[in-house]
């Protein structure tokens, strides 16, 4: 008996040793880095949750190829987990930016998310920002305390700071 035990141990292991099926070490990782960096992109983008005027073909209210991409792995998250969407409108003149809107709700739409559970805003990826005019007084302080090597210049435009740099910076 212990005899069979041993062989049909033995016969078990050598099945991953057949020279017919060779392991290929370096596809097995690539494949584990490529997985591992589409989840950290997918998290970033759920994270982040915005749509850039450069998601959009230019002057027009159509996704364009990333903007699909993206707009697909936010509506797989948004099917279960509904919450605001940012549409930043940048430089489109408002009635493009509404049908832009407008065309971001219709996919999700057509994805499968209930675009009722949540809003479109146009804001940061974190949140509002800080005031530049808020933001310079800071670096300024800094920079006469020694803890900051630059100082903007004071333009006194006030807007926010983040994914967008306000004029004069």
């Amino acid at each position: 008996m212990k005899w069979f035990i041993v062989m049909l141990t033995a016969v078990t292991f050598m099945g991953g040793c057949d020279p017919a099926s060779p392991r290929d070490d370096h596809a097995f990782n690539s494949k584990i880095v490529t997985r591992t960096g589409d989840l950290s992109i997918r998290s970033a983008i759920i994270s982040q949750h915005t749509l850039y005027p450069y998601h959009f073909i230019e002057g027009s209210a159509r996704l364009n190829e990333l903007g699909v991409q993206d707009s697909m792995i936010l509506a797989s998250h948004y099917k279960d987990y509904p919450c605001d969407l940012s549409v930043r409108q940048g430089g489109a003149p408002k009635p493009l930016y509404e049908a832009r809107v407008a065309a971001v709700l219709e996919f999700l739409s057509r994805a499968g998310v209930d675009t009722a559970r949540m809003s479109i805003v146009d804001a940061q990826p974190g949140g509002d920002g800080m005031v530049s005019e808020r933001v310079i007084r800071i670096l300024q302080k800094d920079a006469q305390s020694g803890t900051a090597t630059t100082t903007p210049p004071a333009t006194g435009t006030v807007g926010t700071v983040g994914g967008v740099s306000p004029v004069g910076f």
